[in-house]
């Protein structure tokens, strides 16, 4: 039997509408407890002329690579609210070596190598709950040496509006 509790949602008689856990002020919430994770953050602006089914197209490559990539806890991929970008991704990234593979991928240069070209206007930044204090380094670390080893892909982050995660020629970590 199931009733209408006062919050409007059906119910077991005995059981809570919502969980008796809660957490802490400042407590994370993701199954990864007691873990530390790198949160890899892109927004992007696509160029005018490109049509909608290649941004389709390019933002189902995400999505899939986001899903293929054993490096990736996990990722979301859309639409970007409350800003200047159209678009957006999240991948959580368990320490600094599964984020240098995760950069250094195959599929993930290659989908820069597709995309990019696509983009008019590109931010990308880091937010990480590790307690290391050289994270930050690391991280443009990591950058630096992507970019220094595919000179392809620095020119094209070079032809596009880019700012953050150690851009080429620039010191914006």
């Amino acid at each position: 039997m199931t009733t209408r509790a006062t919050t409007g949602r059906w119910q077991r008689p005995g059981r809570r509408a919502f969980p008796a856990r809660r957490r802490s002020p400042g407590q994370a919430h993701y199954p990864w407890k007691g873990k530390a994770l790198i949160y890899h953050c892109t927004r992007f602006k696509v160029k005018p002329e490109v049509s909608e089914e290649d941004i389709a197209a390019a933002l189902a490559s995400m999505r899939e690579q986001g899903a293929a990539n054993p490096n990736i806890e996990f990722s979301v991929v859309g639409p970007d609210f409350g800003g200047e970008f159209q678009y957006g991704a999240v991948s959580g990234i368990k320490d600094i070596e599964a984020y240098a593979a995760m950069m250094n991928d195959p599929a993930h240069l290659e989908r820069d190598r597709t995309g990019l070209p696509m983009v008019e206007k590109f931010a990308s930044f880091d937010i990480t709950d590790d307690p290391d204090l050289e994270i930050g380094a690391k991280i443009a670390e990591v950058h630096r040496r992507r970019f220094e080893e595919q000179p392809d892909i620095a020119g094209l982050v070079a032809g596009i509006e880019y700012t953050g995660s150690a851009a080429p020629g620039k010191d914006n970590t």
